[in-house]
């Protein structure tokens, strides 16, 4: 999943679309789509201002072949 600005098309979905909401992409290493699924991306302010710090959190479940295997996303 990517956001972002996209006049370069950084963003790899095909488009310049700017994107404010999270969109798939496809992970060519991982064939059309990846086996796992992002299900919550939380990006906190550290500091304030304009050159400030973020932390970004982000929680995604195994769909794929290997669910439930150790080592295995």
């Amino acid at each position: 999943m990517v956001l972002g600005l996209n006049q370069a098309g950084q963003l790899g979905d095909g488009t310049t679309t700017d994107r404010w909401s999270p969109v798939r992409v496809p992970i060519p290493s991982c064939g059309p789509w990846p086996d796992f699924e992002v299900t919550s991306v939380v990006l906190t302010p550290s500091s304030a201002g304009a050159n400030g710090t973020f932390s970004l959190a982000v929680t995604v479940t195994n769909q794929g072949r290997a669910a439930g295997e150790p080592g295995v996303l």
